[in-house]
Parts: structure tokens; sequence; C-alpha cells
């Protein structure tokens, strides 16, 4: 029994780093299964709310391995899985910045546009199943939830010579954690898939 389904999120463009996705995944038996679920970002529904000059640009990775629970001890179709996560993307920001400043002082000033970096690695645990929309259930909403910790980084480029800051960016997640440190990843999804063969 080899399955391959199509997947897409249809609400990918509605996260803050957001754009297409369109994945894949491959059953080889009853029991295991891979999904690799790609997402090209390129747009952001909250564009300018945080001083971005331009819209996102990278791509998301979702990867895990399934283990569908048979159905004599759990009626539906329910998966367990282990997922990596990693994403890269690069915006434009505008600041103001100190331009060969010693001890404090600065001979001038100037605005420029800089390149705001971000990647993010990490690791999580989610489950979920399958609800099939037609009779040969080729057509199906997967529903799914899961929980991990994942590591973020920035990086800034194009900063004009000798130039500095005068307000450090300041990188947290939601839910206050700075850049280098593991911070929770709470996370659920809806994604439509449909069985090719």
């Amino acid at each position: 029994m080899k399955m391959v389904y199509l997947r897409t999120n249809l609400f990918s463009f509605l996260e803050i780093d957001g754009g297409v996705m369109l994945g894949a995944r491959y059953q080889w038996n009853n029991l295991f299964s891979i999904t690799v679920d790609p997402t090209f970002i390129f747009f952001n529904p909250y564009f300018g709310s945080l001083g971005e000059v331009s819209g996102p640009l990278g791509i998301k990775i979702r990867a895990d391995m399934r283990y569908h629970i048979p159905k004599e001890f759990l009626k539906g179709r329910m998966f367990i899985a282990p997922e990596f996560h990693y994403k890269y993307r690069t915006i434009d920001r505008q600041a103001t910045f100190g331009i060969n400043c010693a001890g404090g002082n600065c001979p001038y000033f100037m605005e420029a546009i800089y390149a705001e970096d971000k990647t993010e690695i990490g690791g999580s645990l989610k489950t979920g199943g399958d609800l099939p929309l037609d009779k040969r259930e080729r057509l199906a909403f997967e529903i799914y939830g899961g929980l991990g910790l994942k590591v973020f980084k920035y990086k800034e480029r194009n900063i004009p010579t000798g130039g500095s800051f005068l307000n450090e960016p300041s990188h947290q997640d939601i839910f206050g954690t700075a850049e280098g440190i593991a911070s929770p990843m709470l996370f659920g999804s809806i994604k439509l898939s449909y069985r090719i063969r």
C-alpha cells in the first residue's frame, strides 16, 4: 500500500511570514509515512506595523515522520509524529544610524535602509488526524496540533560604513524569549490534502 498526497495550507498567507505552501506526503504502508511541507515566504499581512520597508522573502520547511495509529486501537485516521522546523527570511528596515561614533559622540547621523535576516531551527511533537471529504477518501482535511522548542537568530546586513544603531534592534518572540535561547513553539494547523495515487 503506497500512497502519495499533495498538500497545502489554505491559511499560510495569514502568518506573519506568510506565503504559499505546497507539500507532499509519501505513505509506504499502513503505519508509516513521511511529510515535507515547504513554504515560499513573500507576504506579511501586518506589513509596516514594525517599521518594515519591504515585504519578507524566504523559505520555511517543516518535515515529519508519522506513525499512523492502527484503527483497531483508535477509531479514525490518527497519527503521532516528531517534526523538524526550519525558517529563513529577510526583510528591509529603516533606522537612524550614528556615523563614526566615539565614546557615544557621533559627528553626524543618517537615515538608512538595512537588511534583517532571521533564522529559526526547531523540533516538536505533534498529533492529529485526517477528515475525509469524499467517499473515495482522496480529498481530506488534516487537522493537527503540537508542542516543541525552537531557537532563532537575527543578523543585520547592509549597515552604512562606520554606522551604529542609535537604538539597538530588540529581538524577542511573542513569549519574550531572546534570540539564541530555546523558545516554546505551540502550534496547530488545518491542511487540505489530495491523494494522487
